[in-house]
C-alpha cells in the first residue's frame, strides 16, 4: 500500500461522515487520525476543534484541541515544513476561543455545562432558584 494512503482514506472517511450529517462518528474518526500522530494529525485536531466549538458548544475542549494542533504545526515549522495557512487559522481560532472563554468567565458561565446524571431533565424538576433569571420568549408569527 502506498505510504500515507491509509491516513488519506481515513481523512476522506471523516470528511464524508461530517458532510452526511453523522457528526459524532466524524468526530470519532477525526480523533483517531489526530491521536495517530501522522502527517495529517494537525488537520484532524483542527477539524475536531471545529466540532467541539460549533457542534458540542464546548470552547474549552475546542481550545485544547487547537493547542494540540498548534504544537504539531510548530514541530513541522521547526522541521523546515512550515504550514502558514494552518498556523494563521489556528492563531485566529485560539484567540477567538480564549475570548469566548473569558466572556463566559466574566459572565459567571462555565465553559460547558455538562448535565449530571442526577440533574433532572429540562422541564422536569424544580424551577429556577431565586437568583436565576427566567426568560420568557414569545412566538411571533
Amino acid at each position: 500500500m502506498e505510504p500515507g494512503l491509509r491516513e488519506r482514506l481515513a481523512v476522506e472517511r471523516a470528511r464524508v461522515l461530517r458532510l452526511s450529517g453523522r457528526h459524532a462518528e466524524a468526530a470519532a474518526a477525526w480523533r483517531l487520525i489526530a491521536e495517530s500522530g501522522g502527517p495529517l494529525s494537525a488537520v484532524a485536531w483542527v477539524q475536531l476543534a471545529k466540532h467541539l466549538e460549533h457542534g458540542r458548544r464546548d470552547p474549552a475542549a475546542a481550545l485544547e484541541a487547537a493547542e494540540r494542533a498548534t504544537a504539531l504545526v510548530e514541530r513541522h515549522r521547526l522541521g523546515g515544513r512550515a504550514l502558514p495557512r494552518l498556523e494563521h487559522d489556528l492563531a485566529r481560532r485560539r484567540a477567538r476561543l480564549r475570548q469566548r472563554l473569558a466572556r463566559q468567565a466574566a459572565a459567571g458561565m462555565p465553559g460547558e455545562r455538562r448535565q449530571s446524571p442526577v440533574d433532572p431533565a429540562p422541564g422536569h424538576g424544580p424551577g429556577p432558584g431565586p437568583d436565576q433569571v427566567v426568560r420568557i420568549s414569545r412566538n411571533r408569527r
